[in-house]
């Protein structure tokens, strides 16, 4: 296997560290708990947070299998639509 196919692979497994350093970004930002971006809450504001989460994991590369097992979820489906709310709110933000 060469370097480019390395880099091109989708990453499966979420190190801690780095679901760590992700929360706490998310954390500051949306001013919430990790326990609580983590837990199974459905207000708004925590809902941003946790999507916005997932989607920089997905934007590190990671599969949506992985960031749904982080999360605590059934399956990849709520990263996928985490993944794309966040991008939606992001374009509706440029106009």
């Amino acid at each position: 296997m060469n370097i480019i196919e390395k880099i091109d692979r989708p990453k499966r497994d979420i190190p801690k560290s780095e679901l760590r350093s992700v929360l706490r970004v998310v954390e500051m930002v949306f001013d919430q708990p990790a326990k609580d971006i983590l837990g199974q809450r459905r207000y708004e504001r925590l809902v941003e947070a946790r999507q916005s989460a997932m989607a920089m994991l997905r934007a590190r590369g990671y599969t949506l299998e992985s960031i749904a097992m982080a999360f605590k979820r059934r399956d990849h489906g709520t990263a996928l639509w985490a993944v794309q709310r966040v991008r939606d709110r992001l374009s509706w933000d440029k106009r």
